[in-house]
């Protein structure tokens, strides 16, 4: 399904970049990268194509990891973001195919705030994406589930 650089899919807007690939590091985890100003239109074709790209990994591997790198990256838009967020990141069809997220942002307060309010065990914030790989193996390696 992905060429030699093991990318899945790559959307590239003038200053902006949505990129999902299986991670060449971490055992069944989907990276889904967004950079740059995204609008409403970029925001529903990358959250159609990660979406799908997950669901075609999931029928490969079964239950994924998700890292969400969105560093650098900003939406438009509040609808933008609501576009993106309803089409993926929360979209219920997504919820059984993920077990555990890993989101690095920039440390912003808004960063920080969602962070507070939608933490839970199965989804972590992070500002260093070393960190969330690593959250990511550890859960991983345990084996734990939703």
């Amino acid at each position: 399904m992905g060429g030699a650089d093991g990318i899945l899919a790559r959307l590239w807007y003038p200053e902006q970049m949505i990129e999902t690939a299986l991670s060449p590091t971490l055992p069944a985890t989907v990276v889904h990268r967004v950079t740059g100003v995204i609008d409403q239109a970029e925001a529903a074709k990358g959250a159609a194509e990660a979406l799908r790209v997950v669901q075609g990994r999931f029928a490969d591997h079964g239950p994924l990891r998700l890292l969400l790198d969105l560093r650098g990256m900003t939406f438009a838009s509040l609808q933008a973001h609501k576009v993106w967020s309803q089409g993926f990141a929360r979209s219920p069809d997504l919820a059984g195919l993920v077990h555990h997220v890993a989101i690095v942002g920039t440390d912003t307060p808004t960063l920080r705030a969602e962070q507070e309010l939608l933490t839970t065990d199965r989804v972590h914030f992070f500002v260093d994406r070393a960190d969330a790989e690593e959250w990511l193996a550890f859960a991983a390696a345990s084996g734990a589930t939703a």
